[in-house]
This record gives structure tokens, C-alpha cells and sequence, in this order.
């Protein structure tokens, strides 16, 4: 069992990569929670309906970055773009997986992905989840940049 010293006034440092981490899986576990429920009822073929992934992302990203400020007591501007950067990339890319080995496994939903989404009409499951990939991505950096608007350490 490990023990702590802490002094008066000293924060304990955050591990950044676990919370970037844990964060990014927390939040790609609810993105595919959401889609294996939308697909249970049926909704999945509303196309749409994604963009409510990118609540959860919002959501991923602000909890990062501000645990890490509420452990350390300040953020770092670039240490927090790297941290929404992060969370992002841990969180999209899990997803993608998961996207890429249900689309294998559904072709009709490929199909009417390349016929109604406009990716194409030669795109198969790794090119789809790549665009997710890169969706998340993006939303994700964006999220992180507007955060750390209200964030940042000012010095």
C-alpha cells in the first residue's frame, strides 16, 4: 500500500494521461451506448441523430480539462488544448473501432450510409469510420480551443 506525503499548500500532481484516458473511454462508451440504443430502436437509419455525439464529446472535453484544473489549480493554455486534443483522439478513436467492427458486420447499413450520408458510393466500413475518426476529432479540438478560452491561466 502506497502512502502519500502531501505538504500544506502543495496540490498532488494529475496524472494526465489516465484522466485523458479514462475520460476518452468513458466517452466513447457512451457514444456507442447511445448508437446500440438508437439501433435497437430503430433509429440509427436517422442519420442525424449523430451529431448528439458530439454532446458527449463536449461534455468529455470540459471534464478534462476542468479536473485538471481543479487538481492543479490552473491550466496552462497549450497544456489544455493538449489535453481537449487528447481526450478527443482516446474517445474518437475507441469509437471508430467499434463503428468499423459493427459495420463489417452490417452491410445494409453500409449501403445506406454511402446512399444517404453523401460519403460516397464507394466508401466500406474503414473509410466510414475513419470520417468518424476525423469528425470526432475535430469537434473535439474545437471544444478544447473554446474551453480554453474560459480555462486559461492568464500570465
Amino acid at each position: 500500500m502506497e502512502t502519500r506525503i502531501t505538504l500544506p499548500g502543495v496540490r498532488p500532481k494529475a496524472n494526465t494521461n489516465s484522466l485523458v484516458i479514462i475520460t476518452g473511454a468513458v466517452a466513447a462508451a457512451a457514444m456507442t451506448l447511445y448508437f446500440l440504443i438508437m439501433r435497437a430502436i430503430g433509429l440509427h437509419y436517422v442519420i442525424e441523430l449523430r451529431y448528439l455525439n458530439i454532446l458527449i464529446m463536449f461534455a468529455a472535453v470540459i471534464y478534462t480539462i476542468s479536473y485538471h484544473k481543479r487538481i492543479q489549480g490552473r491550466v496552462k493554455y497549450l497544456e489544455g488544448l493538449k489535453i481537449g486534443f487528447l481526450t478527443s483522439i482516446v474517445s474518437s478513436a475507441l469509437f471508430s473501432v467499434f463503428l468499423v467492427i459493427y459495420l463489417v458486420n452490417d452491410p445494409p447499413f453500409v449501403h445506406y450510409l454511402t446512399q444517404h450520408a453523401l460519403l460516397g458510393d464507394d466508401m466500406g466500413p474503414l473509410a466510414i469510420g475513419g470520417l468518424s475518426f476525423a469528425e470526432g476529432l475535430t469537434s473535439g479540438s474545437i471544444f478544447g480551443f473554446v474551453a480554453m478560452q474560459y480555462f486559461r491561466t492568464r500570465a
